[in-house]
């Protein structure tokens, strides 16, 4: 077992959009979690928040987030076959007794990141615990969120494109007005707030990592022109893009 990841999470330290791309997991994720709003999505199944959930999902899953959440967290690898086996057969989510979580929080704080014997000993206990209480397994997927995550899977596969709304018409065939209700009853946004959020998440990520010139990551970003990106990045985060690159690069105001 080797720990690749352990900390207090807060999506708002990750996330400026409510809704996070689908990831698919590279380790065991054990997320103990502390206050939430939204929902977890595993494998196109929806989990709502819960102060007493706790998540474990696997390598090769599908997730991806709505809402805001905080919660403790431990991602780890385990390369032991057996072992790998108990692991799959604990639930992808469950809601626990509250001094069950007190416990598991307990050996949480005899976890660290060196990977040492007490550290694996401790997630051991964890993750026993959590196979042997008495839980019951929360979930909820309807109709009209798989509808809408239809449209959000399409979203997340080609923001980069040019998007028209009449795209979505044709995929779900139901209406545009009854398309953007669904989308915002399920995950609290608006689709072009979304779609906007994703782009501009883009933008900063080639800001950073080329030095492609601004009408190119304009245009590699979905955005139709480099005004345009230029006044939704500055509406957004109070800057323009050329200065947030600076600032991130070299420190200047």
């Amino acid at each position: 077992m080797m720990i690749y990841k352990r900390e207090y999470y807060k999506s708002t330290n990750y996330f400026s959009c409510d809704i996070t791309p689908k990831r698919v997991t590279q380790y065991y994720e054990l997320e103990i979690y502390d206050y939430g709003t939204g929902c977890a999505s595993i494998d196109n199944i929806l989990y709502p928040h819960n102060q007493n959930m706790v998540i474990f999902s696997k390598p090769f899953q599908e997730r991806f987030t709505i809402g805001s959440f905080n919660c403790y967290a431990i991602h780890f690898t385990c390369e032991d076959n057996e072992i790998c086996q108990i692991l799959s057969s604990i639930p992808d989510c469950i809601i626990i007794d509250p001094l069950i979580k007190k416990q598991l929080l307990n050996l949480y704080e005899l976890t660290n990141i060196e990977n040492n014997l007490e550290t694996i000993v401790s997630i051991g206990r964890i993750l026993n615990i959590i196979k042997n209480s008495n839980y019951h397994i929360h979930n909820e997927i309807t109709h009209n969120s798989k509808i809408a995550m239809t449209v959000k899977e399409y979203i997340d596969n080609h923001y980069q494109s040019p998007i028209h709304i009449s795209d979505f018409e044709k995929m779900v065939h139901l209406s545009v007005n009854y398309i953007r209700k669904l989308f915002l009853d399920c995950y609290g946004v608006t689709i072009h707030k979304y779609i906007t959020e994703l782009r501009l998440s883009h933008v900063k990520k080639l800001l950073l990592s080329t030095d492609l010139p601004i009408i190119d990551i304009a245009y590699k970003s979905g955005f139709s022109s480099q005004s345009h990106m230029n006044y939704m990045f500055k509406s957004v985060f109070g800057i323009s893009p050329l200065k947030y690159k600076k600032m991130q690069m070299y420190g200047t105001q």
